[in-house]
């Protein structure tokens, strides 16, 4: 979600929600919202909006229940000690947890559609003077928040299959997973072409061979990948492992033929064993018939 400067609006409007990965509002903030407002901040969460609330009493989207506890928590720090925080005495019922005090849920989230519904029942963001307890505190809140942050579209997925390291002029293959439509590849501003899986629909394949040890674009629509290419003789080690990966896997492959040949061969050996006791025991039966 690219930074923006502040803006100033009358309500809560479609293309408004739309325009938006993250909102976060109190449960007196959401309570005072219109039920169009409320329906057009619910459709664009089940489009992918990311929604959090600071809940009171549990009237929101999330149904919370009472907890007969202390309204205060202990958090583990690491190095930076344990802190007590204040916080709500309320449980959400079937949500994902994020943020824990033993058994208690602190911060979580629903899926609700393509988006999520997420709470935080902490009633103090950054407690305390010392540095190390505010850093892993707003790690924590950063972790929270990002979680509920609407999830980036793709129409397909590009996925390198040649193990790396890559070098100039070697094949480097990959596989592009569409969603119905044929996908368009450049590379470096160069158009490829690309070849369909014979079997799975939406499946394509294709090679490059690069030139030049530097980093080369990889764009198949609106999915863009960075490619390292590196001369000839580097990553010694990366390339040893591979090596040696590949001829165990050639190793194996083999002796799994050979296990089928033998096979194969004492069902054979088994069937004119059985022929021949079947031949004796005739040229012995027919003279006496």
């Amino acid at each position: 979600m690219p930074n923006r400067p502040s803006s100033n609006f009358q309500s809560i409007t479609p293309a408004l929600v739309n325009d938006t990965d993250l909102v976060i509002m109190d449960e007196q903030s959401w309570n005072t919202l219109s039920s169009s407002e409320q329906r057009n901040i619910n459709t664009a969460i089940s489009d992918g909006l990311g929604l959090i609330i600071m809940p009171e009493k549990g009237k929101l989207p999330i149904k919370f229940t009472t907890l007969k506890q202390k309204d205060t928590v202990r958090i583990s720090l690491g190095t930076a000690g344990t802190i007590r925080l204040p916080a709500l005495t309320l449980e959400a019922k079937q949500s994902n947890p994020l943020l824990t005090s033993g058994d208690r849920v602190l911060s979580g989230f629903n899926y609700s559609g393509a988006g999520k519904i997420g709470y935080q029942l902490l009633l103090e963001n950054i407690p305390g003077p010392v540095s190390r307890q505010k850093t892993r505190h707003i790690l924590h809140s950063g972790f929270r928040y990002s979680k509920n942050v609407r999830e980036q579209k793709e129409d397909l997925k590009l996925r390198i299959t040649s193990p790396f390291p890559y070098y100039e002029n070697e094949p480097l293959s990959f596989d592009i997973i569409s969603s119905g439509k044929q996908p368009t590849l450049r590379v470096d501003n160069t158009q490829l072409p690309l070849t369909e899986d014979i079997y799975i629909d939406d499946l394509w394949h294709g090679t490059v061979w690069f030139e030049g040890n530097q980093w080369h674009e990889m764009t198949a629509d609106s999915t863009k990948t960075f490619v390292p290419v590196s001369k000839e003789g580097t990553w010694k080690a990366a390339r040893a492992a591979n090596n040696r990966k590949a001829t165990q896997q050639n190793i194996s492959n083999q002796n799994t033929d050979e296990v089928t040949a033998t096979t194969d061969d004492n069902t054979i050996k088994l069937i004119l064993f059985l022929i021949f006791l079947f031949s004796a025991g005739f040229l012995w039966l027919a003279p006496k018939i």
